[in-house]
């Protein structure tokens, strides 16, 4: 699953988190291309793990990102 489009999967009905026992998975809808019937969701399961260590990956990268800027900023400003 990219996980950039499962807000607009989401907002459009293609795509869900569900439950399956004691964990999560994504349900995608799945159309046979030929007939346009729908088929058995494809099921993915979701590491919550795997996704706070994203999460945290990104948040990491986002305040580097923000000093790179802040730093460019500041020579601007000497200017």
């Amino acid at each position: 699953m990219n996980y950039k489009d499962y807000k607009n999967k989401k907002i459009n009905g293609v795509t869900e988190v569900i439950k399956v026992g004691g964990a999560y998975a994504f349900a995608s809808k799945r159309y046979n291309i030929e007939t346009g019937v729908a088929e058995t969701p494809e099921i993915e399961a979701v590491d919550t793990k795997i996704l706070n260590d994203r999460k945290t990956e990104l948040q990491d990268e986002i305040i580097s990102i923000d000093d790179i800027l802040l730093d460019i900023k500041n020579l601007e400003e000497v200017k």
